[in-house]
């Protein structure tokens, strides 16, 4: 979550004060405190820029410390599709055990990424179609080691 709001009443702005002094729509402000938008580095920068502090301060990152992969489960309950690829679930976790949306994550083989995706709102993420093989799902600093 961010700290937009807070930091925009502390400093006697309105929404549309501050979206018209950082070029956005007042909509947008809106949603993103909201947490419903999460907006581009540039709108981070001009926001945090106006207001006078750091973007962390306002858009602090999500400390993500856990990676949970649901499937595919053990050998023994794993179902393969003709082709031989199985389907890849997984959920982004924060340190408090609390899933996360919005965050990237990777599938690589070795140094090469096979695919990329945001997290879904609640946190989950699934790579479809993915062959046999050793993978790591990487996110923020945060590496799992997979074998399908």
């Amino acid at each position: 979550m961010n700290h937009l709001k807070e930091i925009r009443k502390s400093f006697g702005l309105s929404k549309w004060r501050l979206a018209r002094e950082t070029g956005l729509n007042w909509k947008t402000v809106h949603r993103i405190e909201r947490g419903e938008h999460l907006p581009f580095e540039s709108s981070k920068e001009k926001i945090a820029a106006y207001l006078g502090v750091d973007v962390e301060t306002v858009f602090p990152s999500k400390d993500v410390a856990h990676l949970l992969v649901t499937e595919p489960r053990p050998i023994v309950a794993r179902k393969r599709a003709r082709s031989g690829n199985v389907r890849m679930v997984g959920y982004v976790l924060d340190r408090n055990l609390r899933r996360c949306g919005g965050i990237q994550v990777r599938l690589m083989s070795g140094r090469k990424k096979i695919a990329s995706m945001s997290s879904e709102a609640d946190g989950r993420f699934i790579f479809n179609k993915v062959s046999p093989g050793e993978y790591q799902v990487v996110s923020k600093g945060v590496q799992l080691n997979v074998e399908v």
